[in-house]
């Protein structure tokens, strides 16, 4: 009996040592080469009407983010109110780790009301968005890597990978489209392969129906259309940093930097991706041939403003909302276990 209780509260500290374990060897990492007084001058050579530019850019792009969310939603929910429920998500992940912002976005706007989306289908609507992102996010670093890794070969793979994450979106569009056929087709098989395709089949077909913006042409354009511009609107603001801090460097530098970013932000990390997005950043420009310091502190003012607007605009959100933070981070604890249960 005891070591039955005491399993499962080893496997609570292991999932809280992993993520806070990555991020301090990351922090480690950074501060182990790290030149304080070239950090400092980097710092001092960012003027405040750039820090303004990069703070009002960071705004627009998160605005149309949360206009594509709303569209993905199916334009069901007032605008404001998405806003302020996609930065409450954010909070939640700036303050916890585990990534439980997502599940605490689709408690705050579930509902119960007839006609509207429930937690699921607020859920479903969240993976179109991180598919969304993903799909860009290989396209802008696959296109960039050749020309980082001038070799030949690396080129030719890099492009080859590209070819593959364009293939794999265009057939996810497609089966999204024969949903019926798809489903059906797995349960005819059922026979022949049993339990597996049992299991399998009902996953397909709510995962499926959840993508359904996918199958409303103007949703699906716009959605992605105001995704993609919230991301041309973060490479300008990088641009104007860049600029400041990397006089002489190449356009191309903040996709390539901003899209490993990106890809870095799945990593477990401690709260706010603490120390893995400022070494992921780092890296990038290190292989760029970036000094670390002024990479440092690149990394450093970009994270700053995420931090300090989301969670201002998150913490708003909840008060809109009427919930703590305890209490949204026990809910959606709560759920992502419940829909792990689901899907064992």
């Amino acid at each position: 009996m005891a070591k039955q209780v005491a399993r499962p509260r080893l496997n609570a500290v292991l999932r809280w040592l992993l993520p806070l374990g990555i991020s301090a060897l990351a922090v480690a990492l950074l501060l182990r080469s790290i030149d304080l007084d070239a950090l400092m001058l980097a710092f001092r050579s960012i003027t405040v009407g750039t820090l303004l530019i990069a703070v009002a850019l960071f705004i627009i792009g998160l605005l149309f983010r949360v206009w594509a969310w709303h569209l993905m939603l199916g334009e069901q929910f007032p605008f404001a109110r998405v806003f302020y429920v996609m930065n409450a998500g954010y909070l939640l992940n700036n303050v916890f780790p585990f990534r439980l912002g997502e599940f605490g976005r689709a408690i705050l706007l579930g509902s119960h009301e007839p006609g509207k989306p429930g937690i699921l289908a607020v859920l479903s609507s969240i993976v179109v968005e991180r598919i969304f992102d993903v799909f860009l996010a290989a396209v802008f670093f696959l296109s960039t890597l050749p020309l980082v890794l001038v070799e030949g070969n690396a080129s030719w793979i890099a492009f080859t990978m590209l070819g593959l994450a364009v293939l794999a979106f265009l057939m996810l569009i497609v089966i999204t489209r024969k949903r019926e056929i798809v489903v059906g087709w797995l349960g005819s098989r059922q026979g022949k392969l049993g339990k597996p395709l049992a299991w399998l089949a009902p996953k397909v077909d709510g995962l499926l129906k959840g993508f359904s913006v996918l199958n409303n042409p103007r949703l699906f354009v716009l959605s992605f259309l105001f995704l993609l511009i919230s991301w041309v609107l973060s490479m300008v603001q990088h641009t104007f940093l860049r600029l400041e801090l990397m006089p002489g460097s190449e356009w191309w530098w903040v996709i390539f930097v901003l899209s490993t970013g990106a890809f870095a932000g799945a990593l477990p990390s401690a709260p706010a991706g603490l120390g893995v997005f400022e070494a992921a950043n780092v890296g990038a420009f290190i292989l760029l041939g970036v000094d670390q310091s002024t990479a440092l502190a690149y990394a450093l003012i970009v994270h700053a403003i995420q931090f300090t607007f989301l969670s201002l605009f998150g913490l708003v959100g909840l008060i809109k909302e009427g919930q703590s933070i305890g209490d949204l981070y026990r809910k959606a604890r709560l759920t992502k276990r419940a829909k792990q249960e689901i899907s064992e």
